[in-house]
């Protein structure tokens, strides 16, 4: 799963200069083993999605002391990521990157992230020295007046604390509001109930058998949606299910006004109280 809000606006505060590159690795370093796999997972899909160059690359390796010809540069695909030639994202498959140093592999997405967070803004900043090397990094961006109320969370002035706690705190306010809302809570307790089937208790509806060739076609009903035991893992429930949450997610932007990202963001946690309420699971 992504990360959460409050991650999210962690990490968006770092590219805005409020954390420092030491700061977030003390926290990365705090975690468990797993929890630090998922936190490089996530910020690895952030960072894949942005759009840079070489210069950026070598930039980012050379604050971390590092270079193109390092093994980290193949383990984190960062060609890939110059080249632009991206499609699936390759999440490196290994836990243990070159040196064991999962620590080392995280800084340098850190870096990365930045000066493609810092770029998306436009924004003139002021620069601190890296202590590690001569490069200059971005450190605090300055808003303009165009920017101090966007429709994008992320392009608010984060440094602000009453912004980001508003921020969180509308978002849990809408978590509970759609969690009690008797509209939306069938839909729900359904995706709850299949997903938990499906991926805590390993149930699965595969016919195992020699395929045949398929002539017939059945599709489900709303309501054998919502009552048929059927498994994410079944590909006539799996398409119901996302078709589902699918709706789910265009209600909910259109009652509340969100954008696609927040309104995704509400019915994945949502889903997930259920869990934690119904089956006593997290996501």
């Amino acid at each position: 799963m992504p990360m959460n809000l409050e991650e999210e606006i962690v990490i968006c505060q770092f590219g805005q200069g409020v954390y420092s590159v030491a700061d977030m690795l003390e926290q990365f370093g705090q975690l468990e083993k797993d929890q630090q796999r998922k936190r490089f997972v996530d910020l690895y899909f952030q960072v894949w999605d942005a759009k840079l160059v070489d210069a950026d690359i070598e930039q980012a390796l050379a604050n971390c002391s590092l270079s193109a010809t390092d093994a980290m540069y193949e383990y984190l695909h960062l060609r890939s990521l110059a080249t632009g030639f991206k499609g699936i994202v390759c999440v490196p498959e290994s836990a243990n990157p070159p040196g064991g140093e999962l620590g080392k592999a995280y800084e340098l997405l850190l870096y990365l992230f930045k000066i493609d967070y810092q770029r998306r803004f436009g924004q003139h900043t002021d620069t601190e020295q890296s202590t590690r090397t001569n490069f200059k990094i971005d450190y605090r961006p300055s808003f303009s007046r165009e920017q101090e109320t966007p429709t994008d969370w992320r392009f608010r002035d984060l440094s602000n604390s009453e912004i980001a706690r508003g921020i969180l705190t509308r978002h849990r306010e809408l978590v509970e509001q759609v969690y009690e809302h008797p509209s939306f809570r069938s839909e729900f307790v359904c995706i709850a109930k299949q997903w938990y089937e499906s991926i805590f208790t390993g149930q699965t509806a595969l016919d195992e058998s020699t395929p045949e060739r398929q002539t017939h076609f059945d599709f489900l009903t709303y309501d054998e949606l919502m009552t048929k035991n059927t498994t994410l893992f079944d590909h006539k429930g799996a398409y119901g299910i996302r078709l589902l949450r699918q709706s789910l997610t265009q209600a909910l932007a259109i009652r509340y006004v969100l954008t696609a990202e927040q309104a995704n963001r509400l019915v994945v946690d949502v889903i997930e109280r259920h869990l934690r309420e119904t089956y006593n699971s997290d996501l």
